[in-house]
């Protein structure tokens, strides 16, 4: 069979025997480097799901491929969970950082960032965890895991190299600073959530180019938003694929409810952090940090203001933070 990378659009023949019947392979790309997800025959009995047939069935095949195949290096996900306990050792971490040499690096391009302010003072792991504590590690970390995962092109969605990259940073530094407003313990988590919230359309977007002609002609006809075009054609929308995908890499619960919700705050029973990454993405949509034609269409929730206990004046101010950390970062 013939694979091409959505990304770059260079083609691969590969040995239809080479993968395993009922199951997703996810090789990178040699030219963009990016992963290529390669699905294997349909086990004996089992039917490929139509176009816009069962939505249950489909979402099976999709939390199936996110839970066989991670996205981000598996070192991230066990630093993660290893910050995350009671008594953390130091040295520890900065041993399982090193075993990735990329990861490595870019903790330390990073970690001396004009936004950690350790500008020429951080050369190795070990400093740099020093300096930056256990919170400003574990959003390091994280950031330097994801940073790749989110930069590539999405043809399905139509974003280029570096669009959901750039809002993501956005919403994850406007989560922790509306985290420090009303809860400073959730301020680390909030910033990881608000980073990964959006990572559904990176396991979607294959699908979505898959159904471009249709999506487009129901949003155009219907003056719907992109979201209300996932759940009309899927069943469900990428935020429910971002929890499933917090779920298969083992980070709180909490934080997957949230991702889950980050859309429809109202439904998550008064959950903070739901409404957090709501108004989160907001702002970062009012500064011109998004990516889609509806952003017009998208609107806060009317009690999202008042549960956050916000101000119309304190929109602005945040915002201005929130491009300025964006900046301050120098990332690609």
């Amino acid at each position: 069979m013939q694979v091409e990378c959505s990304s770059c659009k260079t083609r691969y023949r590969v040995n239809d025997d080479s993968i395993p019947a009922g199951k997703a392979v996810r090789l990178a790309c040699k030219t963009c480097k990016l992963p290529i997800l390669i699905e294997g025959k349909p086990l004996k009995g089992e039917d490929e799901p139509p176009p816009n047939g069962d939505s249950a069935t489909l979402k099976a095949k999709i939390t199936k491929s996110i839970k066989d195949l991670p996205l981000i290096p598996q070192v991230v996900v066990e630093i993660q969970n290893q910050l995350s306990q009671m008594n953390v050792n130091m040295q520890q971490v900065a041993k399982m950082i090193e075993t990735d040499p990329g990861i490595t690096s870019k903790v330390l391009r990073i970690a001396n960032s004009a936004y950690y302010g350790a500008s020429g003072r951080t050369s190795t792991i070990m400093q740099a965890c020093v300096i930056l504590g256990l919170r400003g590690l574990s959003e390091v970390v994280i950031l330097a895991g994801s940073e790749k995962v989110l930069s590539g092109k999405l043809p399905g969605y139509g974003y280029d190299a570096g669009d959901l990259w750039k809002h993501s940073l956005a919403v994850a530094f406007g989560s922790k600073i509306l985290a420090n407003l009303r809860d400073p313990g959730i301020s680390s988590a909030a910033h990881t959530a608000g980073l990964l919230h959006d990572i559904g359309r990176i396991i979607l977007d294959p699908y979505i180019g898959e159904r471009k002609a249709q999506i487009r002609e129901y949003m155009e006809t219907r003056q719907k938003t992109f979201l209300d075009a996932e759940i009309e054609h899927f069943g469900f929308s990428h935020a429910e694929v971002a929890a499933e995908v917090c779920q298969a890499w083992k980070f709180p619960d909490f934080m997957s409810k949230a991702i889950h919700w980050h859309h429809n705050p109202g439904g998550s029973n008064g959950d903070l952090l739901s409404y957090i990454l709501h108004m989160a993405d907001h702002i970062a949509l009012m500064g011109g940090v998004g990516y889609d034609d509806d952003d017009i269409l998208n609107e806060v929730q009317k009690d999202a203001m008042s549960y956050l206990q916000l101000k119309q004046s304190d929109l602005s101010e945040i915002l201005m933070k929130v491009m300025e950390s964006v900046n301050q970062i120098g990332m690609s």
